[in-house]
């Protein structure tokens, strides 16, 4: 099987691809339940480029097995249970077309998770489709109005003849199924397949993923090896920043960082080192530490990371490690992963002021983009913006700026971040030099190409973020607060706080002093300054 040269063959991949590949050959339903970052999208691509049958290149061993063609739906909170069925459906059709026992269609259902939160319910009508005896059956559309399944009529005598006619039209109508989730579904859908869970990983496993990441690298020199030393310690400290002794009062950190950080993480102080042509430093580690943990302001990452390298400071300037530096360093592309990729933005904020600075601030963006050309996309909670059309139409124009290069921003859009997931895993189909992704919702699905000159940013306020946003969202984005405070120089910062100090001062009332007064609460600083 191909597997990309910055990718870590770890176990947990391992599992993934070859429980993916016996159930799809043998079309047994398998549930894949894991955090983010536990490689089930990864698996996912490599088992649909990998069996392709007899077109898979001469002597290797997958031409023994089936030829798979792999169906998305991506689910959320717009599934329902009549799009469930029609992918179904139309595996079933493609898999009777081919008529051949040596090609398999496969549902693989992409954050099954989701849809358990929708009001439609679009989750209970797996229960038949899984069923061996009704599995792809033209009578499901019946059963799923119906709480009891009546089984079908078997004869109590087959010839030998019959009970061969009967297996293979069961293997027709019978496709593979893959579901997909960061948690466990009820045990009515899981015992009708095979449930592969993973854990969080210890220590060993993520420096053995760590080192297969680096392994692309054939330069051993003091570069890599100044990396290859200190794995396991930061390995270490992202293990102590995610664990109990690190959490905040409100529990901040649980599942806001996951292993797509600490991946990224790797990736990133490869790539600074090398472009820096210095050995890692205090300061090279303050950076992606910076760039890869951030959006948290009661637990400090950088300390916890000092605590536990314990790096020199260097000699050469390292990379801009100012709050602002950070955003443009992602914008701009200066420091990336070594596989030439930057995660897309997500900017925490207080009433969506990084919305204005980044449209006024053209020293922020590379000299390609005219910020006349950003397009912004503001949601509403409206009914008519809720509406599965309303997001089709939005979906659409974001693939409209993935095509072009342009970038764009969206705003309060909770309802369509689901149908991005695989763009934001950043997973291509490479095809004529140029890079594909899958894009859409529900059953509607298609392959997108991406420019390289496009970004992607999430704006969002940071109450939002803690309270609404999907884990797995937050996990795939690089984090950063950008607020009118983060603009404003030390000078600056200094004031500002003499201002408000100031502010609190004039507007304090000592009431022994002020003959007859009264009030029905306190005097604060908005009931002073109007």
């Amino acid at each position: 099987m191909t597997v990309g040269v910055n990718i870590a063959k770890n176990t947990a991949l391992k599992e993934n691809v070859f429980m993916m590949f016996v159930c799809i050959e043998l079309k047994i339903p398998l549930f894949v339940i894991g955090k983010p970052g536990s490689s089930k999208s990864l698996a996912k691509s490599i088992i649909s480029n990998s069996m392709q049958g007899n077109r898979c290149p001469d002597g290797s061993i997958l031409q023994n097995f089936k030829q798979i063609q792999i169906m998305s739906y991506q689910c959320s909170q717009l599934s329902t249970a009549d799009g469930i069925i029609g992918v179904f459906k139309s595996c079933r059709t493609l898999q009777r077309k081919t008529g051949s026992n040596k090609f398999t269609a496969c549902v693989v259902l992409d954050e099954v998770g989701l849809a358990e939160d929708s009001p439609l319910l679009p989750l209970k009508v797996l229960h038949p489709l899984l069923e061996d005896n009704d599995y792809g059956s033209d009578e499901i559309e019946k059963v799923v109005e119906q709480d009891e399944i009546v089984p079908k009529h078997i004869p109590d005598v087959m010839t030998e003849e019959e009970k061969s006619k009967a297996e293979s039209d069961d293997m027709m109508n019978r496709v593979a199924f893959i579901g997909i989730s960061n948690w466990s579904l009820d045990p009515a859908k899981m015992n009708r397949g095979i449930m592969v869970a993973r854990g969080d990983p210890d220590i060993d496993e993520l420096v053995a993923s760590a080192k297969g990441i680096c392994e692309s690298k054939v330069d051993k020199g003091p570069i890599q090896k100044s990396i290859d030393k200190r794995i396991e310690l930061l390995a270490r400290a992202y293990y102590e920043l995610t664990s109990n002794k690190a959490h905040s009062k409100k529990g901040e950190t649980r599942d806001y960082f996951g292993l797509r950080d600490f991946y990224s993480l790797v990736k990133m102080l490869v790539f600074i080192c090398y472009e820096y042509g210095a050995v890692l430093n205090r300061s090279i580690l303050h950076h992606a530490v910076k760039r890869n943990f951030g959006g948290v302001s009661d637990v400090d990452p950088v300390k916890i990371f000092d605590h536990v390298v314990k790096l020199p400071i260097g000699s050469k300037k390292g990379p801009d490690s100012s709050p602002l530096g950070l955003i443009k360093a992602n914008l701009m592309n200066l420091t990336r992963s070594f596989h030439g990729e930057t995660r897309y933005l997500l900017l925490l904020t207080e009433n969506y002021a990084a919305l204005n600075i980044l449209l006024r601030s053209p020293d922020m963006w590379p000299t390609h983009q005219d910020i006349r050309d950003i397009r912004v996309i503001f949601g509403s909670s409206f009914p008519s913006d809720q509406h599965y059309s309303a997001v089709c139409r939005n979906i659409n124009r974001i693939k409209v700026c993935m095509e072009s290069g342009k970038t764009i921003i969206l705003l309060n859009l909770e309802n369509l971040y689901e149908s991005l997931y695989d763009a934001l895993n950043q997973y291509y189909m490479e095809m004529n030099n140029q890079r594909y992704v899958d894009l859409g919702l529900g059953t509607h699905r298609m392959k997108c190409r991406v420019h390289n000159n496009f970004k992607l940013i999430v704006v969002a306020d940071t109450e939002t973020v803690r309270e609404r946003f999907p884990t797995p969202l937050i996990n795939r984005l690089e984090k950063h607060f950008l607020t009118m405070s983060t603009v404003l120089t030390e000078v600056g910062v200094v004031i500002s706080k003499q201002l408000v100090d100031w502010a609190n001062k004039f507007s304090t009332l000592d009431k022994n002093r002020i003959f007859g007064f009264q009030t029905r609460g306190n005097f604060t600083v908005g009931d002073c300054f109007i």
